[in-house]
């Protein structure tokens, strides 16, 4: 009781206030759940996002794993089946190679090998997705099997497989694969071409 009348005592002789506990506000429910929507679709966009870069990333090793069975890997310039300075991965020597104009025989290192093949992979996907209606949106082996193609081919002489990409667009598996043969190419690379038709039929 005393403690008491002395707590008075020095409130009032020392002016002292006592400062009222703030109020937490409130938020309207409404404001609540479309914050909460607003943060759950963020976090939906997220791992979708990763999710898709995961599936990428897997696409990607799988090509890695196809061209390097089909292209080999020389750490030399050679020339190619076409008589093309070629090195790496199948990497064709470009006039902004720091190779270019180097004789057949050149070592290039390996780190320089992958470096380009990396380039070159990407180059090959963007080809793909000009080629092709909604490319992305075709089964997983048929991608394969065409950026194996463009990689091979390059933009240009694959865009010109007409009846081919037409087949491919309409999604009819057994004409894509009839073109695929019915061309120079076929003619030019048969067994990788025999192993890519046979995939192609399979789909």
């Amino acid at each position: 009781m005393n403690s008491f009348f002395s707590w008075l005592k020095e409130l009032f002789v020392n002016n002292k206030t006592i400062e009222p506990k703030p109020v937490a506000e409130e938020v309207p429910t409404e404001l609540a759940d479309a914050r909460e929507v607003k943060r759950q679709t963020k976090i939906n966009n997220i791992e979708a996002k990763k999710t898709e870069e995961t599936k990428e990333d897997d696409f990607v090793i799988k090509l890695r794993k196809d061209l390097e069975r089909d292209e080999g890997i020389v750490f030399e310039i050679y020339l190619d089946h076409l008589g093309y300075p070629t090195f790496g991965i199948g990497h064709l020597v470009r006039e902004d190679d720091p190779e270019h104009g180097q004789p057949v025989g050149t070592p290039v290192s390996k780190e320089r090998c992958y470096e380009a093949f990396e380039v070159d992979i990407r180059v090959s996907l963007e080809d793909c997705r000009r080629i092709f209606n909604n490319w992305k949106a075709l089964p997983e082996e048929v991608r394969l099997i065409t950026a194996n193609m463009a990689f091979n081919l390059g933009y240009n002489r694959l865009n010109k497989f007409k009846n081919f990409r037409a087949a491919v667009d309409a999604g009819n598996w057994m004409k894509a694969a009839d073109e695929m043969v019915d061309s120079r190419w076929y003619r030019q690379v048969t067994k990788r071409a025999q192993r890519l038709v046979e995939r192609m039929k399979k789909v």
